[in-house]
């Protein structure tokens, strides 16, 4: 999943902007108005991303999966020990030669319009995700190898021939080739289950005024810039949860937040900046409210091959690796608190294996390099932009230190350009910036989410224009194997492969900082997503 980094406050992006040339495209910098008063049975959440859509079938960033989850639920969710839970599935058969899921539906579980869930519900609802007219592109990676995803995807059917209503409580879903993650992949939002009944009277537009889920909360009100508020869902099957509502004021830099969680306006901050916990914890501020929590995540650049031509040689790629000074970035624009790379694949989910070699910062060959690439000095070097998000203090400054690389190093000046969040994920994922830095926090705790999901090449997701045959096939290869070191074993090797042709340079692997009050009980997390709050409370002290 398209993962945010940390906030970057207007006055530090205005510094950035004074020390070098930084160029914003389609930015705007705002700061929100405050939460609502205090209340012991609302939880006030700071926002800190513009939610993009309300329709769980075209959800990429994480701050919104994780809203529209206290709204909509898929078939399994992950418990807070990263194993596979039940959520509206209660349970699940598989077939011995693993290509057969059969799901008992959860009996009891209903819409917030009243309707009962049925297997037709969870079939419409795959079906309007994959289908063209919906335009969710992301969507189709999620149900990758149920039989038909690709008829609905290209247009030639409307109707997911591999998933079947054996009866209102029962579906059975058939693969075309084992998938030892299939499970995972159905926890993601765009597998949501919406009613049949809503999106048919809603002509499939989905919406804050559409949006009708089974989940522990629904949707009361959004105004844009300003607030999402949650109301309990009394007829939740899981029962009521303990919280009345959940507010969650949008706020997008960090001066705001902590001003106003200093000022008693919000309860938490579920993505904290490094820089703030870092001074706060050095003056003894919020003592025991901050949380670092682990999570599978990778930052990284991106030089894609096929949108900048010079790309393509990978004696260039090789060349902007060794003149990128990774230990400078996790320094300074990760305060130390990132831990380096290890390829694509993070150290929670690695299972032991051996990792491949790390980048190694070396301007004299990447000189060399960049000359056997004809490009000496620099010299006809085309002039390239490199992009990230606006308000991401880490991503920004990771940027400055590699563009001061290249030029001290290599002679090549940089241009660096901002983005607002929405249009830089729509400009990543339609592939039109060549040089960007971004970041992916897994969707499900598994090897296959970060390498076959992100880099084999004719993924939905890959986006960085990477191909390479051998690391297909060790990932096809993976993908098929069951769980166990010999899967673990084949992914290793298509991480070493990655990094050797430089597919992309990872920079850190970053850790989740919650901002909690102590008087909030009851949260949980996981490696991959702060979990909804269903048992989450309040007490006045």
């Amino acid at each position: 999943m398209a993962r945010r980094g940390t906030t970057l406050t207007r006055r530090q992006v205005l510094a950035l902007i004074a020390a070098g040339p930084v160029a914003a495209a389609g930015c705007s910098f705002r700061r929100s108005g405050t939460g609502s008063a205090a209340s012991a049975d609302v939880l006030r959440v700071a926002l800190t991303t513009e939610p993009g859509t309300f329709d769980p079938a075209k959800v990429s960033d994480q701050d919104t999966a994780e809203m529209l989850s206290h709204v909509a639920e898929p078939l399994i969710r992950y418990t807070p020990d990263n194993k596979p839970g039940a959520c509206l599935a209660q349970g699940w058969d598989i077939s011995t030669d693993r290509l057969v899921y059969t799901f008992h539906l959860r009996q009891g579980a209903r819409f917030s319009n009243g309707d009962p869930l049925t297997a037709d519900d969870v079939k419409a609802s795959w079906e309007r995700a994959l289908s063209p007219k919906t335009i969710a592109s992301i969507a189709p990676n999620y149900l990758a190898g149920v039989v038909g995803v690709s008829d609905i995807v290209a247009g030639r059917s409307a109707h997911l021939a591999g998933v079947e209503a054996l009866d209102p409580g029962t579906l059975r879903v058939t693969l075309d080739r084992p998938r030892s993650y299939f499970l995972g992949m159905l926890s993601y939002p765009t597998n949501f289950v919406l009613s049949s009944r809503s999106m048919a009277e809603a002509n499939n537009r989905i919406d804050q005024h559409t949006l009708c889920g089974t989940g522990p909360y629904t949707l009361q009100s959004y105004e844009p810039g300003v607030m999402v508020r949650l109301r309990a869902n009394a007829d939740y099957w899981g029962g009521p949860p303990r919280l009345r509502g959940i507010d969650m004021p949008v706020m997008l830099d960090s001066d705001t937040i902590i001003n106003n969680f200093q000022a008693n306006s919000i309860d938490m901050w579920k993505d904290a900046t490094g820089s703030r916990y870092l001074q706060d914890e050095a003056a003894h501020r919020y003592p025991g409210e901050y949380h670092l929590e682990p999570q599978p995540s990778i930052t990284y650049f991106v030089m894609h091959p096929k949108l900048q031509p010079v790309f393509a040689d990978q004696r260039v790629r090789r060349a902007f690796a060794g003149a990128i000074d990774i230990d400078q970035i996790l320094r300074v624009a990760y305060l130390g608190i990132a831990l380096p790379p290890h390829g694509m694949v993070p150290d929670a989910l690695a299972g032991g294996a051996t990792p491949p070699p790390a980048a190694v910062y070396d301007p004299v060959a990447a000189r060399r390099l960049l000359a056997q690439a004809g490009f000496a000095g620099g010299k006809g070097f085309p002039r390239v932009a490199l992009v990230t998000l606006e308000h991401e203090e880490g991503y920004i400054l990771a940027c400055q230190i590699a563009a001061a690389g290249l030029q001290a190093n290599l002679g090549i000046s940089v241009d660096l350009q901002v983005r607002e969040a929405a249009q830089f994920w729509a400009d990543t994922g339609n592939q039109t910036i060549p040089f960007c830095f971004t970041g992916w926090v897994a969707d499900y705790p598994d090897l296959q989410d970060f390498l076959s999901t992100l880099f084999v090449s004719n993924a939905p997701l890959n986006h960085v224009g990477y191909a390479n045959a051998a690391f297909d096939a060790l990932c096809r290869k993976a993908d098929r194997e069951p769980e166990g070191p010999t899967r673990v074993r084949l992914y290793a090797r298509a991480n070493a492969v990655l990094m050797q042709d430089v597919g992309v340079l990872p920079v850190a692997q970053t850790r989740r900082i919650v901002l909690a009050r102590n008087n909030v009980h009851g949260w949980q997390i996981n490696l991959c997503n702060y979990l909804p709050d269903t048992a989450t409370y309040k007490t006045s002290s």
